[in-house]
């Protein structure tokens, strides 16, 4: 996590009870594996003796800076919050590194351009596994034959796990 910021800042009163995700947000910046993975991350901590929520101020490697209220978001979500723009700013530095242009935009037209030869075939989860491990069967075995795990969130693009289970077992 510690990898996408050059600071955070968190303050809160020690006696507050709201004051949970900063704890933990505090804990988790101070493992080894946190520091190791950006000793240069200044990490600063104001203890308050008022009564004002507790808060967490992030500054992104490339200036960015966000606040968060840590009275009403769990640490766990501000931990998510800084992975998912932190794997933006990732992306955003390898296409400008290669030197082109961020954002990508695609124009329109090009979107609607047919791909002759893709097909994509969308089954609910069991008559897409047997589909699948099928074709991987056909194909030559698991470890030819792909699989994309696509959700709401994360996408997962993978050796076919389950195909790969049951030549284990031979």
């Amino acid at each position: 996590m510690l990898i996408f910021l050059s600071k955070v800042k968190l303050e809160f009163n020690s006696l507050d009870s709201r004051s949970a995700a900063c704890l933990e947000l505090l804990a988790q910046c101070n493992s080894c594996k946190a520091k190791e993975s950006n000793p240069s991350c200044l990490l600063e901590v104001k203890r308050r003796t008022n009564g004002n929520p507790p808060r967490i101020n992030v500054t992104f490697v490339n200036g960015v800076e966000e606040v968060f209220d840590a009275a009403m978001t769990s640490a766990q979500s501000i931990r998510e919050m800084i992975l998912k723009k932190g794997r933006l700013l990732e992306t955003e530095q390898m296409f400008r590194d290669a030197g082109e242009t961020w954002p990508v935009l695609i124009p329109e037209e090009e979107l609607r351009i047919p791909a002759p030869g893709i097909k994509v075939t969308a089954l609910p989860n069991l008559y897409g596994v047997l589909v699948k491990n099928t074709a991987a069967g056909t194909a030559g075995g698991s470890g030819v034959m792909p699989g994309g795990n696509v959700g709401a969130d994360p996408t997962v693009f993978e050796q076919d796990a389950s195909a790969g289970m049951l030549e284990l077992g031979k």
